[in-house]
């Protein structure tokens, strides 16, 4: 044991409960994900957003005070994540669109993030 995530991970409770040997393996997969799949996308997508837009590249070299708002401004733009499932909770109505509890309903992200309206 030690004061790190994954001896964190293994001794948790949920419930008065260990995680189950098959918790814990889905839990260390979507870590691995979630902190490298992710932060190699968004750089890929930066470094492509930057060479697209020479103007924005150039800005940033003169100005790199601007990084956390043009790390944020990829995030929105060229998400690293483009969709997120979701488990309907209850029956409803979204827009004219009937929604049945258990329902997968598919968010794109990437679309949001684009949206005309905002």
């Amino acid at each position: 044991p030690r004061a790190d995530l994954l001896t964190g991970l293994v001794q948790a409770r949920f419930e008065g409960s260990k995680l189950t040997h098959e918790e814990m393996i889905r839990m260390l997969v979507l870590l691995l994900v979630a902190g490298n799949e992710t932060t190699t996308t968004l750089i890929g997508n930066a470094v492509l957003e930057l060479l697209a837009h020479p103007d924005q590249l150039a800005r940033l070299r003169a100005q790199p005070e601007l990084m956390p708002t043009a790390v944020d401004e990829v995030m929105r733009y060229s998400s690293p994540v483009q969709l997120d499932l979701r488990v309907a909770t209850r029956d409803l109505d979204l827009r004219g669109v009937p929604i049945r509890k258990g329902q997968i309903v598919v968010s794109w992200i990437g679309s949001a993030n684009r949206d005309e309206e905002v």
